[in-house]
């Protein structure tokens, strides 16, 4: 059929307005820049201050338009046609919108809805032809169940707009529509299928399974129903059922898009990351041009990819995706992941909360979130206790969110799982922590929320980490970015401005600036801690020495003037009394950021001073886990101990000099030189 291109469709349809117009320049820019999120925001913004707007309407089709966002397309144009039954262009519109999202039969109603109420419209010829042409492609399609062309329509009809509301989660206004299609055609699997992942977000996994299961008996290679079975008993818990219609859905061999598109679900459901792989090279291998496969399949193929490590091609897929759909979000944050720093990086995931939680519990999570942003304390909270008494499903789930849900579900049984102390959450963090699955940064995280919440000692522990087991260091402290010292406003000022003039190198105006804070908190150790800097930078070490260990016996819990102290004691090669102070603040329950990183730099300092590269390198992960890799400190270890560990592996390997006069360095030992 003919394409309504966007500009057109609502030409002429409002008055001008100045503010629109000002709201109209502005979308405009954002579009031409791809800045796609602010200008949907702003055209929310329209929407509320302009509420039916044709030409409000036009910028969604073409924010649609540009984004490839089809769904989206289709629901403004039949909101439009709701508020404006009159204007012909809007039918035109959803007709164009609903055939490309694979609506064909209510492409057909819209376009004879066109025909009939607007007869002498220039463009009604070509609408007829495009409904002929229509009418042929569903009749063709639906020759295998010998319908009535009548018959075909209605039960295509029903099904659609049940598909359509189901998209948009009004499963109220879908049920019904699909209940009917299943009363007057009984072996149409189409609306069991929909039906059934009805029933399965609202918490009901045995009405779905049902349902599913009537169609294998009329239907038993139906790669929908095989797929849902997966889902339905992967979220059940049922592994072994799962793999079953798995086996089963792997053996359907047909060369189709939704084929293709099911299979990538549900290998990505149930994480069998080589189907997908495997799934991603037979459709490259096939003797004709690539299909025109939509952005989520794209994407789960990536997850494929990144699950087995093969960041390359995940990238390459991630960037297929986002080339296809710049809006999706799920291939962009895991993208942004794939960019972060190797230890930084959460494992690949496929799916967000929608794909495997009901709405019941979604509800309850933001309910949850509700009363956590009221309570100072959140082992207050009862509420978390209640979600898993009303969601006994969750404990079910949990095995598999851990490994394979998005960052936020993982926060979110980390939330339930510290503050409820489930016996078997903590069970299944504990078998995910010390297990090989995931990623090394999740797996630690696991651990450390573990400790954190009491329930494992700190200390050293061993992880999977780089595919080895490693002995890591737990500690069962919160680290913040609060200050360790809060100031009225008059004191805060001062002490910035004293901090700026430590920064600069000006030891004299820094110390006169605190001498001055302190005559209004004389007490406070952040201010005497501070004042102590200020001598060093004039080069008085024996006055700063003497007060910061004044601030250490009144203030034990100052830990800046404690690290201090070790930090000093380790340049005086009085090694024994640099660890009981690393002791006291390895008790700490809380340390801003700036006191983990010092922390972490004596103790890297210590561990290379007694000569212990790993317990070395086990702080140095420990302090990349929590800070980012522009840490002037943190750089400059994670370069001296690697080229430790270079060093170490050619002395090993017999490499390090050519000939073992040592005159001359290997071409190994150069190129290392070189790169550092």
């Amino acid at each position: 059929m003919a394409k309504k291109k966007t500009k057109s469709i609502a030409k002429g349809f409002s008055k001008k307005s100045q503010s629109l117009n000002t709201y109209l320049q502005k979308f405009d820019r954002y579009i031409d820049k791809g800045k796609w999120s602010q200008a949907r925001a702003l055209l929310k913004d329209m929407d509320a201050s302009f509420p039916s707007s044709p030409k409000i309407f036009d910028c969604w089709l073409a924010f649609a338009e540009e984004t490839g966002n089809g769904y989206l397309y289709q629901k403004k144009a039949s909101e439009f046609i709701e508020n404006h039954p009159d204007e012909p262009e809007s039918y035109l519109a959803l007709a164009y919108a609903c055939q490309r999202n694979d609506y064909l039969i209510l492409a057909v109603d819209a376009l004879k809805t066109f025909c009939e109420r607007f007869p002498e419209h220039p463009e009604v010829d070509d609408a007829q032809q495009d409904i002929l042409q229509l009418e042929g492609i569903v009749t063709e399609l639906m020759e295998h169940h010998h319908l009535s062309e009548a018959e075909t329509f209605k039960r295509g009809k029903l099904n659609e707009q049940g598909r359509f509301f189901m998209e948009y989660h009004q499963y109220d206004q879908a049920i019904p529509l699909f209940q009917e299609l299943i009363e007057i055609a009984d072996d149409f699997a189409a609306g069991y299928n929909n039906l059934s992942l009805i029933y399965a977000m609202q918490g009901k996994l045995a009405d779905a399974i049902a349902l599913q299961k009537k169609v294998l008996e009329f239907d038993p290679e139906n790669f929908q129903t095989l797929g849902n079975l997966v889902r339905f008993a992967v979220l059940s818990g049922d592994d072994q059922i799962a793999e079953k219609y798995l086996q089963q859905l792997k053996e359907v061999d047909l060369e189709i898009y939704e084929c293709w598109l099911k299979k990538a679900e549900t290998f990505a459901i149930f994480g069998d990351w080589q189907a997908l792989v495997d799934l991603e090279q037979e459709i490259a291998q096939l003797d004709r041009e690539e299909p025109d496969l939509p952005a989520i399949f794209w994407h789960l193929i990536a997850v494929g990819y990144g699950n087995l490590n093969k960041q390359t091609k995940a990238r390459q897929f991630w960037r297929k995706a986002l080339k296809i759909d710049p809006t999706f979000d799920y291939a962009q944050e895991n993208f942004d992941n794939l960019n972060l720093p190797p230890n930084q990086q959460h494992t690949p995931w496929a799916f967000s909360i929608g794909e495997w939680i009901s709405d019941a519990i979604q509800k309850d999570m933001q309910k949850l979130a509700e009363e956590m942003s009221k309570q100072e304390d959140p082992e207050e909270i009862s509420f978390s206790q209640e979600v898993l008494t009303k969601h006994p499903e969750l404990i079910t789930l949990a095995p598999i969110l851990i490994k394979r849900g998005s960052p936020s579900l993982k926060e979110f049984l980390t939330f339930l799982m510290k503050f409820t102390k489930n016996s078997q959450l903590v069970d299944i963090f504990k078998e995910y922590a010390f297990g090989k699955e995931g990623y090394d940064r999740d797996r630690m995280e696991a651990a450390q929320h573990l400790n954190q919440a009491g329930l494992i000692p700190s200390g050293n522990v061993t992880l999977w980490i780089d595919n080895k087991e490693t002995e890591i260091m737990l500690m069962g402290m919160e680290i913040h970015d609060e200050p360790t010292i809060a100031h009225p406003p008059q004191i805060s000022k001062l002490s910035s401005q004293g901090v700026v003039a430590l920064k600069e190198g000006e030891g004299k105006k820094g110390e006169q600036i605190f001498l001055k804070a302190l005559k209004l908190a004389p007490d406070a150790p952040d201010l005497q801690f501070n004042l102590a800097n200020s001598y060093l930078l004039q080069e008085q070490n024996e006055k700063a020495l003497e007060l910061v260990q004044k601030i250490h016996q009144q203030y034990p819990d100052y830990y800046f003037a404690t690290l201090f102290l070790a930090r000093h004691h380790l340049q005086q090669e009085e090694t024994d009394l640099v660890q009981p102070l690393l002791d006291s603040v390895f008790k700490a329950k809380r340390l801003n950021f700036q006191e983990f990183a010092l922390f972490c730099d004596v103790q890297i300092q210590l561990a290379v001073t007694e000569e212990n590269q790993e317990k070395a390198l086990q702080w140095l992960r420990m302090w990349q886990n929590v800070e980012d890799e522009d840490h002037p400190r943190l750089r400059f270890w994670s370069n001296m101990l690697n080229l430790q560990s270079k060093m170490s592996s050619l002395i090993d390997k017999g490499k390090l000099f050519d000939d073992g006069s040592g005159d001359d360095f290997s071409d190994d030992f150069s190129q290392l030189y070189e790169d550092y």
